[in-house]
């Protein structure tokens, strides 16, 4: 969504970016924004849903990201609250706080009781919030289907239903949302260099899809995929089609 703020110059950027912008290649589409809540938190005030936190509006120590990360405030939290007609100005009139830091941040406040609540991006499954867990017990926080398509699609991301059991706090078929990762380059680089970039990753493929169980789907259909619909870089355009992947 920061390529979307980009290009319509909203703030924090001060002018359009419009055709300063140019696709390379999108990375993978599997980040999944995590709604957790810890179990001790729950039982005290009976939350099981999002539902339940607009009606009942507990007191929350809740993690999140820092505020200049747009992607993870505004599409991750800002929306699905929005969705249920409440911000994160309630939940501090509610008498809660907010702790803005990375993942790790947020992860490190759950595991030592510095937060109830915590909604952030991590690949699915995570060793680390299970690792949590097993220590101080997590329950995911149940949000409507449409609710949370509606929000996705304001963003071009992808309504994702995580099945029951993929991680342990995950009793059943949860909605949640994929989000895509993907590089850009602005006029300032140089055709070659794009597509000498381009040629040294698609031949190495494998030991990309090697680093890490997210970029298992990698590879020249998933590089090409450009989910803004941003104008190619010259030096893609040219790697794509000679791939045969553009027309």
């Amino acid at each position: 969504m920061e390529v979307q703020y980009a290009l319509e110059g909203t703030a924090p950027f001060r002018e359009s970016l419009k055709d300063q912008i140019f696709h390379v290649m999108t990375i993978h589409n599997e980040l999944t924004v995590h709604y957790l809540m810890t179990e001790e938190w729950s039982e005290e005030h009976g939350i099981e849903s999002m539902a339940d936190i607009a009606e009942k509006k507990p007191p929350m120590e809740i993690a999140v990201n820092t505020e200049a990360n747009l992607q993870s405030t505004i599409a991750m939290y800002e929306h699905i609250f929005n969705e249920y007609g409440f911000s994160m100005d309630d939940v501090e009139d509610w008498g809660g706080s907010v702790l803005r830091g990375n993942s790790g941040i947020g992860m490190d406040a759950l595991a030592d009781g510095r937060a109830d609540v915590f909604i952030n991006g991590r690949f699915m499954p995570d060793s680390r919030l299970e690792e949590i867990h097993n220590n101080r017990p997590l329950k995911w926080i149940d949000i409507d289907r449409d609710k949370m398509s509606a929000a996705a699609e304001g963003w071009d991301y992808d309504l994702y239903i995580a099945p029951a059991g993929i991680s342990p706090f995950i009793e059943k078929d949860s909605a949640t949302q994929k989000m895509w990762n993907a590089l850009q380059a602005g006029p300032h680089v140089s055709e070659e260099t794009v597509y000498k970039f381009l040629t040294a990753i698609s031949k190495n493929v494998d030991r990309v899809q090697s680093i890490h169980s997210s970029l298992r789907n990698f590879g020249p259909e998933m590089m090409v995929w450009n989910p803004m619909n941003l104008p190619l870089h010259p030096g893609a355009e040219r790697f794509y089609r000679e791939k045969g992947l553009i027309d």
